[in-house]
């Protein structure tokens, strides 16, 4: 029988902790650390809907501020909701925005900001509705403009802006929404163009959230996935088509994701290289780019985050001040996070737990998530580290828009009541410390490794002393 001495005992007593240690700090990092963040609002009247809230959309301003809207489902309360984040402390919630049908949702916003510094909004209340206003007064209800039905009746939608302030909406129709359509306008006009067709789904099908990038001459890229009728379920695909006269005519569209596919976003880096992303049903992410504004495309490839997840919510892609891509996906309740550095995307990060997450940047380089759950709405923060700040820049003043007789949008919201009290329940809106977009080592770790050098150490010193004393 081999007897150790307790000097080896308390060594393998060291070596097994700290492979303990280890082992869960690895655990930890597959898990991730879900990041600080704090309830914004909440709703906290019943309601009959699975979800009281849907859809935020996040704007940046160049001056460091925050602009998110949101929509309430229940009728009892539904409106088009506004909050600024400025000098980090959060504006109270405020309804700034209905549809003329006090029996239609408000819901699926999607808003962008101009150079001359106004905000631009689209949601839906039963057809597809925008305003407009300066974001110096974008929490006065009175301020935005008189809601204009652009389209009758909507699906899917998402509002978009190119370097020449010229706003491009991509959409659907009821009632098959079988047709992606596309409009513009001028921002300084706000006329909107007669709609011209992108693509029209196969039989059987239709087209299911579109997204789209222009790139700094006006090149239109667009990416849609189709689903099968009369369902709207499973997914059948992901295509993508582009135009290169403002979208009077489009290419015919090429098939990138097959069966199971769906929900893309599409981003560019100057005129040529396009990056496209999407989901699936079953977990997995799939990517793809072309380096030739979208003739040929590399083969898809296959990602799959921590986390699995199915094909649920919006893809987002954003540039940070580094020129590097990040990646907004969701997967099994959980908003997640990566990041393209130009060879590989990074492992994922989880952002918070809930659905309908969105992002934007400030500052260049520094991170802003919004989440929902059925009632609550959540935010978080963190910077890039290895991305450099951007130089805040003042917004213009308010100037009077040009505006084009035919659609006469200056007529100020008749007064709107203030939220009632009931809907938010009492918050604190102290924002998280700010956390590096990279993964740091984690403190169980480093107590483990610590503890295992004094282990050696001490071991050394016993083995030493009692060599001296014999």
């Amino acid at each position: 029988m081999i007897r150790l001495t307790w000097q080896k005992q308390f060594m393998i007593g060291i070596v097994c902790l700290s492979i303990v240690l280890g082992a869960y700090q690895q655990v930890q990092a597959n898990q991730g650390d879900l990041p600080d963040s704090v309830v914004l609002f909440e709703y906290t009247e019943t309601f009959e809907t699975s979800w009281a809230l849907n859809q935020p959309a996040l704007v940046a301003n160049p001056d460091g501020r925050l602009h998110l809207f949101w929509g309430i489902t229940p009728l009892q309360n539904t409106a088009i909701y506004y909050m600024e984040l400025s000098e980090g402390t959060w504006s109270e919630p405020v309804d700034i925005l209905l549809g003329p049908d006090i029996q239609r949702h408000n819901s699926a916003a999607s808003a962008v900001l101009d150079s001359r510094g106004y905000l631009h909004i689209i949601w839906h209340s039963g057809g597809l509705y925008y305003s407009y206003v300066h974001a110096h007064d974008a929490r006065d209800p009175r301020a935005w403009a008189v809601p204009v039905e652009v389209v009758p009746a909507v699906g899917d939608s998402r509002l978009f802006i190119d370097a020449n302030d010229i706003l491009h909406i991509v959409y659907t129709s009821a009632p098959d929404f079988t047709v992606l359509s596309y409009i513009y306008c001028e921002s300084a006009l706000c006329n909107w163009a007669a709609p011209n067709t992108v693509a029209v789904a196969g039989q059987g099908e239709a087209v299911r959230l579109p997204h789209l990038w222009v790139s700094a001459e006006g090149a239109l890229h667009a990416a849609w996935g189709q689903v099968q009728l009369p369902d709207g379920w499973p997914p059948t695909g992901v295509y993508y088509a582009h135009s290169f006269d403002q979208g009077t005519s489009w290419s015919i569209p090429i098939q990138l994701g097959g069966a199971g596919q769906g929900n893309p976003a599409i981003i560019g880096l100057g005129e040529e290289e396009l990056h496209l992303v999407w989901l699936a049903t079953q977990p997995g992410r799939y990517y793809t780019r072309s380096l030739d504004a979208g003739v040929t495309w590399a083969a898809p490839e296959e990602f799959a985050p921590v986390y699995g997840g199915m094909l649920v919510g919006y893809v987002d892609l954003l540039l940070d001040s580094a020129q590097q891509i990040h990646l907004f996906v969701e997967g099994s309740a959980i908003p997640m996070h990566s990041v393209w550095d130009g060879r590989q995307w990074s492992s994922f990060e989880p952002i918070g737990r809930g659905e309908s997450a969105v992002a934007a940047i400030t500052q260049g380089n520094l991170l802003h998530f919004v989440w929902l759950n059925p009632a609550t709405m959540h935010y978080t923060s963190r910077v890039i580290s290895n991305a450099p700040a951007v130089a805040l820049s003042e917004l213009p003043g308010v100037e009077p828009p040009i505006h084009s007789e035919e659609t006469p949008l200056t007529t100020p919201l008749l007064p709107t009541e203030e939220p009632t009290p009931s809907l938010i329940s009492s918050h604190t809106l102290e924002l998280p410390a700010h956390r590096s977009a990279h993964s740091t080592v984690p403190v169980l770790w480093g107590f483990g490794s610590a503890f295992l050098i004094i282990g050696i150490v001490f071991f050394i010193y016993l083995s030493r002393d009692k060599s001296f004393r014999g």
